[in-house]
């Protein structure tokens, strides 16, 4: 459903917005028989009209996303969902059984388990990386308005449709590849597919078609990153109520100032939007590095802590 959403969304605003080409109704002054247009006038006629035709798309978006809501407390007043025990039973075996039980019994809570370091780095992760997402679906259109090649609002907004639609099908399609290979794999490869989708985006000034590859690829390099996160968190840590409230947390810290600084230069700088997921993308990989890091180093000195227990055993 979230994928549907995210297709259908710029493609409902597509169909409210205008071509900046329009000839809108502006001031004119007569003076020596020539004709002059009032820029300022002008500018801020195409914002009232961009505004007032963007009215009706969000009022169906919000009315959308308050429906969904209800029905759900509609759902938990007709019938309250509970947990039976027997359930619980069950899972707590289930989750035992799994060969994951010796990767997290090497960051348990102890003096010795990087522990806190490691969900401070992961917490650090999410920061970036998902500013780096939510960047590209938020101040998309916006960059492809103001790059060089100048492309319409409604052009944009059938660009990030393109976007949404490789997302979601790309988020299908690892669903199925996430059983043959690891989280860890999987985070590597789409990182690798993000920066050639960043790549492409930065030699696309001139061309609609590049643009459309490079949305194509970003698109599915974003589509499993988020989920193989967890997934790959889940293989070392345990994530209580706690430690997925710092999580989610810390993941939107820095998306949320970040807008303030593309909306002040993306209309000036337009570069300034690549440059900006570029650094946040290096963060994140750099970050993960770490993090790759502290497991194996972490795993080698179990290894030796428990050969050395087995030989002092066998003396």
């Amino acid at each position: 459903m979230f994928g549907i959403g995210t297709i259908l969304s710029p493609i409902v605003n597509q169909m409210f917005l205008k071509d900046d080409s329009l000839v809108s109704n502006t001031v004119q002054i007569v003076a020596n028989d020539d004709m002059f247009v009032n820029k300022t006038t002008q500018t801020i006629d195409l914002i009232d009209e961009r505004r007032d035709s963007l009215k009706m798309p969000f009022l169906i978006n919000g009315v959308i996303q308050f429906i969904f809501p209800m029905l759900l407390v509609v759902m938990f007043m007709i019938k309250k969902y509970r947990l039976s025990d027997q359930m619980i039973v069950e899972t707590t075996i289930d989750y035992e059984c799994k060969k994951s039980e010796h990767k997290k019994n090497l960051f348990k809570s102890s003096d010795e388990s990087p522990r806190k370091t490691l969900i401070l780095l992961f917490a650090v992760f999410f920061m970036f990386y998902n500013a780096c997402e939510g960047l590209a679906f938020q101040f998309g259109p916006s960059y492809y308005q103001n790059m060089e090649l100048r492309l319409t609002s409604s052009k944009a907004a059938g660009i990030m449709s393109v976007m949404a639609t490789a997302y979601t099908i790309g988020r299908g399609i690892n669903v199925l590849i996430s059983i043959k290979i690891r989280a860890k794999h999987m985070i590597e490869y789409h990182f690798l597919i993000i920066i050639t989708g960043f790549c492409i985006l930065f030699f696309s000034n001139h061309s609609l078609l590049m643009v459309q590859m490079a949305n194509i690829v970003l698109g599915f390099g974003f589509s499993a990153l988020f989920p193989s996160m967890f997934a790959y968190i889940k293989q070392y840590i345990e994530i209580s109520n706690s430690i997925g409230t710092v999580l989610m947390f810390s993941s939107e810290i820095v998306v949320s100032f970040t807008p303030y600084i593309l909306a002040t230069f993306i209309e000036r700088y337009a570069i300034i939007f690549i440059i900006i997921e570029s650094l946040y993308l290096m963060i994140s990989i750099v970050i993960f590095l770490v993090i790759i890091y502290l497991i194996r180093r972490t795993t080698r000195k179990s290894v030796s802590k428990l050969l050395l227990v087995n030989n002092s055993d066998m003396s």
